[in-house]
Parts: C-alpha cells; structure tokens; sequence
C-alpha cells in the first residue's frame, strides 16, 4: 500500500492511494492492483463518482470526488474548501497550497470579508443613503424657511413704511390747508 499525488506536479488535484501485489493475475502475468482517488472538491461525503473503473487488465480504479482529498492547507473551520469563497490551488513561485479567494473575501481560508475602502464606495449602506438624503432634504427646508420669513419681513416693512409716508402727505396737506 502506498499514498501518492494524483498529479506529481499539482497537490490540489489530489491524492491516490495503491494497492499492490494483490492475487495474481494470469491475463497480464502480475499482481492485481486497485487505486483510489481522493480528488480535491468541495463536497464532505466519500460516494465514488463512478463505478470500479478497470483501465487495463487486473487493475481497478474508483475516483472519490471529496474534500478529504485537498491539502489540509485549504480546508478551514467546518471542512470548507477556502471557505466556499475561493479556490485552492498551487502558488507557482513557492509550490506550496492555499487559497486564493474570490473578490471581496480574504483570510487564510477565505472566510473574512474585505474592509477596504473599494469595496465600500461601490456600494452605500441603506442608512448612509437615507441619512444623506435627510441631510439634502433639511437644508432646502431650512433655506426654504428663511427666505419664507425674509420675504414675510420685507413684505411688513414695506406696507407700514407705505403707510405713514401716506400719512405724513395727509398730514403736511392738512397742514398747508390750515394756514
């Protein structure tokens, strides 16, 4: 029995596990084999995807679609794959697995949503709106109220200036008319 990488050159591909040296085979002249495959997916269970699988004479492969076949690096808090917010997969430059997460989320497994200022001036809160609204609105019916009661000034200033230039005429003409 021996543990190996589906893909020598990818570890988020998955895992096989083989065994050898079973009963032999008079077809091909060796030993029988049989090879699991755990291949890194998001899903908890260990339901083979397809049947027995015999891709040659005397040798057996069943594939696992499963989480358990990712790097422990990649699987966080509830057996998530990047949180469900990201992919695993093989860093290039250092060819070690981790999770590259999808726009907005970030963390070692994905699971923290992103504070930054480009995310939050895309989108404005419900009450940022509402309470700029409000703002807009009380300054026009503040300005609305004082030109209201500078006008309502104006308008009575007017009328009692008007009234008693109307009677200061009365009453220089009364008083011309009296001499």
């Amino acid at each position: 029995m021996s543990w190996s990488l589906v893909d020598e050159t990818d570890a988020t591909v998955g895992v096989k596990l083989t065994y050898t040296d079973g009963e032999y085979c008079a077809n091909v002249q060796k030993p029988r084999s049989f090879e699991m495959l755990f291949q890194c997916e998001n899903t908890k269970g260990l339901d083979p995807a397809v049947n027995v699988d015999e891709p040659s004479a005397c040798r057996y492969i069943v594939v696992y679609n499963t989480i358990y076949g990712c790097p422990t690096g990649c699987i966080g808090e509830g057996d998530t794959l990047c949180g469900g917010h990201g992919i695993c997969a093989q860093d290039g430059g250092t060819n070690k697995t981790h999770c590259f997460c999808n726009e907005g989320y970030e963390g070692e497994y994905c699971t923290e949503t992103k504070g930054s200022a480009s995310a939050s001036s895309s989108s404005a809160s419900p009450a940022a709106v509402l309470a700029a609204i409000s703002l807009v609105l009380l300054v026009i019916l503040l300005g609305l109220g004082i030109y209201l009661y500078v006008s309502i000034q104006k308008l009575k200033t007017e009328h009692s200036y008007g009234n008693f230039e109307q009677m200061v005429f009365d009453a220089d003409g009364k008083d011309l008319e009296d001499d």
